[in-house]
């Protein structure tokens, strides 16, 4: 779940975290993401998390197998709401 929208403004994520989760946003996998991006798969994983942390989305009442379809979801749409989603 991302912030309340009366809640604190989450914090504005880094470049290359929005990279990541360009790369994923179509819903391929991390190594095919990383592929993209010329990063290894763990390396797109831990940008992915550090995103998650600055938005303030959390793992709460997600079912582990829509977890990432979720988490991204969610991401994409608080970026696009603060203005930081470009397409």
């Amino acid at each position: 779940m991302a912030r309340p929208p009366n809640g604190p403004r989450p914090w504005k994520p880094f470049p290359s975290q929005l990279e990541a989760l360009r790369a994923v946003a179509d819903g391929c996998t991390l190594s095919e993401a990383g592929k993209k991006i010329h990063l290894e798969p763990w390396h797109v994983a831990s940008r992915l998390s550090g995103l998650y942390d600055r938005l303030g989305i959390t793992l709460a009442n997600t079912p582990g197998h829509r977890l990432s379809q979720h988490r991204r979801y969610t991401a994409i749409q608080v970026c696009k709401d603060h203005g930081w989603w470009t397409e």
